[in-house]
């Protein structure tokens, strides 16, 4: 069931835009003047994937991999929650967000992802309810709508079936998927969608009180993991399938490539090492041994929250090759020693330009700091986003002269 503020239910029509948003646009000629042929340049983007994969493998290569997105605000004005399941509306929208990132010429790849759904896709498969929110969010293409937990007990358990793909809100997603494939530029990889991990889905599916019966019924939490992982598999499988040849490697929904599969676990910062091993773990194995790879985890800190006790737990397990996280760059420059060869680090999205900008004055005196001391070292990539071209241009112009020596007047 989908609530909302209106008798329009936004999974199953599609409401008109506020203002013109001119889906013209989306017509193969003119994506191609969205997106011109110029910006295919397949030996540098050769050149980013290998600086990626060197950088989770801890290969050194005096070279830390940084990714600068480009969301000028100006491309999703009048888009909202209303356009949810408009997929000319989001292709128009992400295709601009491509070409300007392209544009920058930094260390991020080709590919376009189905973000904007959120953790609705996984969810619908479980019943789960649904409120799309009626506020205006500037960045709507990568914030899904809010769930409503599925069990009401966690003895329900006992008789879950791994839930079948075949979802309404699935359906849309690989509708989504198939235009983005028919209307994009060929060399353009049309990913699938983000994925959340087994113990942050089990937490939905269950709701607040999953962590109370973490405590007083742990074996049935751990089934309730087990069943999201196996769901999560099929989906993943599934959208792969539907991909195609796009589904042929691993690339995050924000265009870094990778060994393995992404994930976002962002509930296991709410418990405690031990639990994250004894959970959580489980599950990403799940996961791991399905696509005969190691995956990696993202989860959300902030300046101040900054979950320290994950990435020790993260850094002991096998099946994790990677924590993605805004702050962890500074987890990073604490702790490299103890995260060499173990544990490779994702980051500086979020308000981290913000934060050291505060912290040293401008983003080139972080660089100066940063970049000499650990360009060396590898287990890094970065990525952040810009509100224009330009500035986006004059930060990768300063990375490049910092990792060269050069003066950044």
């Amino acid at each position: 069931m989908v609530k909302r503020k209106s008798n329009k239910n936004p999974i199953l029509s599609r409401r008109k835009a506020a203002i013109p948003l001119h889906r013209v646009e989306t017509t193969p000629r003119l994506l191609g003047e969205i997106i011109p042929e110029r910006l295919n340049r397949p030996d540098h983007f050769r050149l980013i994937a290998r600086r990626h994969h060197n950088a989770f493998a801890w290969r050194r290569q005096s070279w830390i991999p940084l990714g600068v997105v480009v969301n000028d605000p100006r491309h999703g004005q009048g888009i909202t929650y209303d356009h949810w399941l408009d997929a000319e509306v989001f292709l128009s929208l992400q295709a601009k967000m491509l070409r300007d990132t392209l544009e920058v010429g930094s260390d991020i790849m080709p590919t376009m992802a189905i973000n904007h759904m959120g953790t609705a896709i996984p969810a619908s498969m479980f019943g789960l309810g649904m409120t799309i929110p009626t506020d205006h969010i500037t960045s709507v293409q990568n914030v899904g709508p809010w769930m409503t937990p599925a069990l009401k007990d966690i003895r329900e358990v006992d008789d879950m079936p791994v839930p079948d793909v075949h979802s309404e809100v699935v359906r849309q997603a690989e509708r989504f998927m198939r235009f983005y494939r028919r209307n994009l530029p060929p060399w353009v990889k049309v990913v699938p969608p983000a994925k959340i991990g087994p113990f942050s889905m089990a937490e939905l599916v269950r709701g607040s009180g999953f962590y109370l019966d973490l405590v007083l019924d742990p074996q049935r939490c751990r089934r309730l993991v087990e069943i999201c992982a196996d769901a999560i598999i099929r989906l993943e499988k599934y959208f792969r399938r539907v991909a195609g040849p796009d589904g042929l490697g691993y690339y995050s929904q924000f265009g870094i490539a990778g060994p393995g599969p992404r994930l976002g676990e962002d509930s296991i910062i709410n418990v405690s090492p031990e639990m994250i091993t004894e959970f959580a773990v489980p599950g990403i194995e799940q996961i791991a041994n399905a696509f005969g790879s190691r995956v990696y985890l993202h989860f959300c800190t902030l300046e101040r929250s900054n979950a320290d006790h994950v990435y020790a737990a993260l850094a002991e397990s096998p099946h994790v090759f990677a924590a993605s996280s805004q702050f962890g760059f500074e987890y990073y420059r604490r702790n490299v020693d103890t995260l060499q060869g173990r544990l490779a680090i994702e980051s500086f999205y979020g308000d981290a330009l913000n934060y050291v900008v505060r912290k040293y004055g401008s983003f080139e005196s972080w660089a100066r700091e940063f970049v000499p001391r650990f360009k060396d070292r590898s287990g890094l990539v970065l990525y952040f986003e810009v509100e224009s071209v330009d500035q986006g241009k004059c930060l990768w112009d300063i990375w490049e002269r910092v990792h060269s020596g050069k003066g950044t007047s």
